[in-house]
């Protein structure tokens, strides 16, 4: 508090102050408060791309590191469905969202291309279930597997290339396996 006039005297004649009560309420939302910020400080750290659906697919929550990386604003996918953002690719998007409607989760690779390079991503879809067992959303998250694909296709060509070798060669290759 602090004094804001005194007596002739000397003495304090009126004071004003402020008293602060914490209720149960206040002291929740804080808690609260706290536990979305931890939330959003761990979802924004990952660089997989986590989202929900509602039931007719449309993006209703997104996260992740990527946004960032990408320079990619929420809202390019906020309220929209797969159709929407990816055109004709939303195939395997819908797909698999027609069979975590009947509750199942789904796996799936898709890809897109992101100035002028093909992206790979491998997306594991989930239901959110209702404590009666209704889905009532999905859960999504994706991860780059660019560098994963790419390997893939390189080990592909050299196994390839080694076939051809050996088929074509003039000269006798045993291969030894010493297990």
């Amino acid at each position: 508090g602090k004094v804001v006039a005194w007596s002739r005297k000397g003495k304090p004649l009126v004071m004003s102050g402020t008293h602060t009560y914490n209720t149960l309420e206040q002291t929740l939302t804080e808690k609260i408060k706290i536990q979305n910020e931890r939330f959003m400080r761990l979802v924004d750290s990952l660089p997989e791309i986590i989202y929900e659906l509602d039931l007719t697919q449309k993006h209703t929550a997104i996260y992740g590191k990527w946004l960032k990386d990408l320079k990619t604003d929420p809202d390019a996918f906020l309220g929209k469905t797969a159709r929407d953002v990816f055109g004709d690719a939303a195939e395997p998007h819908e797909k698999a969202f027609a069979r975590v409607l009947k509750g199942e989760t789904v796996v799936y690779d898709w890809h897109t291309t992101i100035d002028g390079r093909k992206t790979y991503y491998q997306t594991s879809l989930s239901p959110i279930v209702a404590p009666d067992g209704a889905v009532v959303a999905a859960a999504g998250i994706g991860r780059d597997v660019t560098a994963l694909q790419e390997a893939e296709e390189r080990l592909l060509h050299s196994h390839k290339l080694m076939q051809y070798i050996i088929e074509h060669s003039n000269s006798a290759i045993a291969v030894h396996d010493r297990d």
